[in-house]
C-alpha cells in the first residue's frame, strides 16, 4: 500500500481529491468529493459500491426538507482492502489488515442550512455532522442518516407579494366602498 491508507489510484480514477498531510503526529488522509446535487452525488456513490446512497426530497410551503441515508458495504470495503495489500506473507498480510481496521475514521457532512436530524456522534457547526469509527467498526448495519432543510425563499417572496397584492386589492375595495 506504500504506507497510504487510501489507494491513491483508486481515489483518482474515481473522481475523488485526496489531500495528505500531517497534524498532531498523525499522518492525515482526507478523500473529498465536490458535486452539484445530490442525484449526482447519489450516483456516484452507488458506483463505487463501498456505500450505498438513497435521499428523498420533501417540498413544505417555505422549505425543501432533504432525508439522506448512507450505508456502507462491508464486504467491498475489506476486499479493496485486502486487494491493495498483498505482500506475499500471510502472516504480515494479516498484521497489515488488523492495523488498518484499527485506524480511526472520521466523516464530516456539511449541509447548505441547518441539520434538522441526525445519527451524527457530534456537530461542529449547526450545518456540519461528524460521524467516527474504526474500520474493524462498520458492519452491515453501519449508517449515516440525516436530514436538513433548505428555505425556499421563492415560496416566501411569493407569499408575500401575494399578501401585499391581497392588501392592495383589500385597500382599493375599501377606498371605493366607502365614497
Amino acid at each position: 500500500m506504500d504506507h497510504n491508507l487510501i489507494i491513491s489510484q483508486w481515489a483518482q480514477d474515481n473522481g475523488f481529491v485526496l489531500n495528505k498531510y500531517n497534524k498532531n503526529s498523525m499522518n492525515i488522509e482526507e478523500v473529498s468529493y465536490k458535486f452539484s446535487n445530490l442525484q449526482e452525488l447519489t450516483d456516484k456513490m452507488n458506483s463505487i459500491n463501498i456505500l450505498t446512497m438513497s435521499y428523498d426530497a420533501k417540498l413544505g410551503l417555505i422549505k425543501k426538507t432533504y432525508f439522506i441515508k448512507l450505508k456502507f458495504n462491508k464486504d467491498v470495503i475489506d476486499d479493496l482492502i485486502k486487494e491493495h495489500i498483498k505482500t506475499g506473507n500471510e502472516e504480515k498480510d494479516s498484521n497489515v489488515y488488523n492495523y488498518i481496521q484499527d485506524v480511526n475514521l472520521t466523516n464530516s457532512i456539511t449541509v447548505p442550512d441547518l441539520m434538522d436530524d441526525s445519527n451524527y456522534a457530534d456537530s461542529i457547526e449547526k450545518n456540519t455532522g461528524i460521524w467516527s469509527y474504526k474500520l474493524s467498526q462498520i458492519d452491515e448495519n453501519t449508517e449515516i442518516n440525516l436530514v436538513y432543510s433548505v428555505r425556499n425563499y421563492t415560496m416566501l417572496i411569493c407569499i408575500f407579494i401575494t399578501l401585499l397584492i391581497c392588501a392592495g386589492v383589500g385597500y382599493y375595495i375599501k377606498k371605493i366602498k366607502n365614497r
